[in-house]
């Protein structure tokens, strides 16, 4: 899509010089999780342990019906094991990591089983005595403490940076303030990693005996996933894209009403370039911002065409994504035969109509 030769965005700007890419905020996140993989080894580690539970679980029906009745022996809610880390959305991570870290128990006492089961195979038997041996280490709970504790900052992130209504300088905002969360970590542990140090210092976590693996290599806390996303998501003086995001970030309401204080021109030269960027009425827009500047209330309506086009600026495909979602939920293997307009019309009433309880089918009739 954005390659720098063939790439769609660059055979766009043949044609459309004045075009406003970017890279969505999501997908960049995601990267970031990525590059950290690639460098920390104590993490590639734990994806390895992880997807060895996805491929155990969600290919072999009996290892599942096992894993539930450890469950259900123990009062614990069954879910499903999904694959961690790869170039996904953060919360699907979050929840493979918050299912481990609440079945433990169940995963352990199926472990334990599953070593003294007779219909196992040797190798199957070898496997999980490896994965029991894992997950009574006190490398491995710390690594999913850790895990825990970012992954949950990161989700919500990328929960905030999906919404409808997120702006470039708030998410911009939302970015550096989870990276400097998750560097206060390496002074202040997180509230799960906390839990795994009072349970390590005891060797007992769970009411499960700990055994110390000198094999499992931990994460190193101090290699913090901080520098792949300021890398990543955080703007820089030689990107495409920074005199544009500087000039928006000062032109935020806020920052207005802080700066305006010393001068009636503050901002105006940011708002200049903005309106030849967007081909905006660049004199209407000046004389906007001045009488905002002086009432510091009410926003002119001359100011506004500019703001909405800055409130435009989508820093995501989540939209996007939500349409492919909504697109696969209607057009089923018993609906395969809708043609395009139909489809089209029934994915506008879905994401812009009424909610089913308000709806009235009625009302469209006696009009």
């Amino acid at each position: 899509m954005v390659g720098k030769n063939s790439g769609v965005v660059t055979r766009l700007r043949e044609k459309y010089p004045k075009l406003f890419t970017w890279h969505c905020f999501n997908h960049r996140l995601e990267l970031s999780v990525s590059d950290t993989i690639k460098d920390v080894r104590g993490i590639d580690h734990f994806k390895c342990f992880i997807d060895k539970l996805y491929s155990l679980y969600n290919q072999s029906p009996k290892h599942s019906r096992a894993l539930e009745s450890c469950c259900q022996d123990l009062k614990l809610q069954f879910n499903k094991i999904g694959h961690v880390l790869s170039t996904r959305w953060v919360s699907s991570n979050l929840r493979t990591v918050r299912v481990v870290w609440k079945s433990f128990a169940a995963l352990h006492s199926h472990f334990k089983n599953s070593c003294d089961d007779q219909s196992n195979d040797k190798n199957t038997i070898a496997v999980f005595i490896g994965l029991k041996k894992r997950l009574e280490s006190p490398e491995f709970i710390l690594d999913l403490g850790v895990m825990y504790d970012v992954l949950q900052e990161l989700s919500m992130l990328s929960n905030e940076l999906q919404s409808r209504t997120i702006t470039l300088p708030k998410a911009e905002q939302s970015i550096k303030r989870t990276i400097r969360i998750i560097e206060s970590f390496k002074q202040e542990p997180g509230e799960y990693t906390q839990i795994v140090l009072n349970s390590k210092s005891k060797l007992l976590f769970n009411k499960i005996k700990l055994v110390p693996n000198k094999k499992i290599v931990a994460i190193n806390q101090n290699q913090s996933i901080v520098d792949r996303m300021t890398t990543r998501l955080c703007s820089r003086s030689e990107d495409e894209n920074y005199q544009l995001l500087s000039d928006i970030s000062a032109l935020d309401l806020n920052n207005i009403k802080t700066m305006s204080s010393g001068s009636i021109r503050c901002g105006e030269l940011e708002l200049r370039r903005i309106c030849r960027r967007f081909y905006v009425d660049e004199v209407q827009a000046v004389q906007g911002l001045r009488a905002f500047i002086e009432n510091n209330e009410l926003i002119p309506d001359n100011f506004k065409p500019i703001l909405n086009i800055i409130a435009s600026l989508p820093c995501s495909t989540a939209e996007c994504e939500r349409g492919f979602s909504l697109m696969n939920n209607i057009i089923t293997n018993l609906r395969a035969s809708l043609l395009i307009s139909n489809v089209s019309s029934l994915m506008l009433i879905k994401s812009n109509g009424p909610p089913m309880e308000v709806f009235n089918p009625e009302m469209r009739a006696r009009s």
